[in-house]
């Protein structure tokens, strides 16, 4: 009599066929189709993962590459498309974003629509940016009253990373994009209305302006604004690395060295760095992790 053996049924229904066993290491090394047609884009990367997230009540990435290992060679071929983080947006959110606030400012009279102003004050729709980047209502406010101070005609505060969203044209040699507070209104995209109002019923050049953009912020599209100075905007092009960034202070542990491998990105991209108001890896470390805006 034997023991401790599968008995010949028991074998049968173990055995895996050879040619079957083939076939399925070959499809692990194969990514699919849809992620095949976008690898020259990036965008398809993590598809499986956003799949699984829905179907497992909001699991986090960290405990999907646990569940769901991805085969070498689709992490190869296809980068995580842009996750926002905690306190970052893509430069399409942005845009989104201060448009609508924009469109609030008009309808209460201030006619600019962009980042222009007149008469050495910002417009409303300035004041729009400014919110985006600030604390609080107050803060704001105190933001404007800077911005509309001074004895020059060049204003600018955190557009270095809103360049490319075509809010502010202007562009000064020492103080990089911002806004030219020193233009008519046919400058600043106003239409001209009637006698008097070229700019607005509000009057867009008036000192009030600006502040009228923080309160429309606030009142009509807070869920949107008020992120702090320290909120980032990534976009495909301009997103990079925080050079000075050191996982839980630890001067060996830059980006670059905690992404220098597969297995390494897997392990840091979604930690949550303690020192770092637990803010995730990737946060600062965007383009090793691969969340930069596909």
């Amino acid at each position: 009599m034997r023991h401790n053996t599968f008995s010949e049924a028991r074998w049968k229904r173990a055995f895996i066929p050879l040619p079957l066993l083939f076939l399925v290491s070959i499809s692990l090394l194969i990514p699919d189709a849809s992620c095949r047609n976008a690898t020259s884009s990036g965008r398809k990367y993590g598809q499986q993962y956003i799949q699984h997230d829905d179907e497992d009540n909001g699991d986090s990435y960290e405990t999907l590459f646990k569940k769901w290992p991805v085969p070498t060679a689709t992490i190869d071929l296809c980068p995580r498309p842009f996750v926002p983080g905690p306190n970052t947006f893509s430069l399409d959110q942005y845009a989104e974003y201060r448009t609508k606030c924009t469109a609030s400012c008009n309808d209460a009279g201030y006619c600019c629509t962009i980042g222009n102003g007149g008469c050495m004050n910002v417009p409303c729709t300035t004041g729009c940016h400014i919110a985006f980047f600030s604390e609080n209502l107050e803060k704001c406010k105190t933001e404007c009253k800077r911005a509309s101070s001074g004895d020059t005609c060049d204003y600018t505060w955190n557009h270095a990373q809103i360049a490319q969203a075509g809010f502010n044209p202007s562009f000064f040699v020492n103080e990089g994009q911002g806004v030219d507070k020193c233009v008519g209104p046919e400058d600043c995209g106003c239409t001209k209305q009637t006698a008097g109002e070229e700019w607005g019923f509000s009057n867009d050049c008036g000192d009030d302006a600006c502040e009228a953009g923080c309160e429309l912020a606030h009142s009509k599209h807070f869920d949107n604004f008020f992120h702090g100075e320290d909120v980032k905007i990534c976009t495909s092009t301009t997103c990079e690395d925080d050079p000075d960034y050191r996982f839980k202070n630890n001067k060996k542990k830059s980006c670059k060295k905690l992404t220098k491998s597969k297995k390494k990105r897997k392990k840091f991209c979604f930690k949550k760095d303690n020192k770092k108001n637990k803010r995730p890896v990737y946060y600062f470390c965007p383009k090793s992790c691969g969340t930069c805006p596909a």
